[in-house]
């Protein structure tokens, strides 16, 4: 597997994420209503990603609008790794080049 192809499926992987999280945190900010299918799939698909810091969400209401604070948190923190493991990629697909054509410099 080449790095451009390591790289695509990092930024696919972590995308869909980040889409769940950007999703769960607009549809809690409406409030939308929790028995509706399509929000009750979001908010299901969506909680594993946000449990790590729930923490942070303690003490929002239960029904109504929210803000979570630990999903936003999180959105930061999944981008922030994202752009870490595309720069260390960036670096490995670097350094293989040069072993590759044994380049001196």
């Amino acid at each position: 597997m080449t790095i451009v192809r390591i790289r695509v499926f990092l930024v696919t992987f972590l995308g869909v994420f980040e889409a769940l999280l950007i999703g769960r945190l607009v549809v809690l900010l409406l409030a939308a209503n929790p028995e509706n299918p399509f929000v009750a799939l979001l908010l299901a698909w969506s909680a594993p990603l946000a449990a790590p810091l729930a923490v942070l969400d303690v003490h929002q209401p239960a029904f109504g609008s929210r803000f979570e604070r630990g999903t936003l948190l999180m959105i930061f923190v999944l981008a922030g790794v994202g752009y870490g493991f595309w720069l260390l990629a960036a670096r490995l697909g670097y350094a293989w080049k040069r072993e590759r054509f044994h380049d001196p410099g």
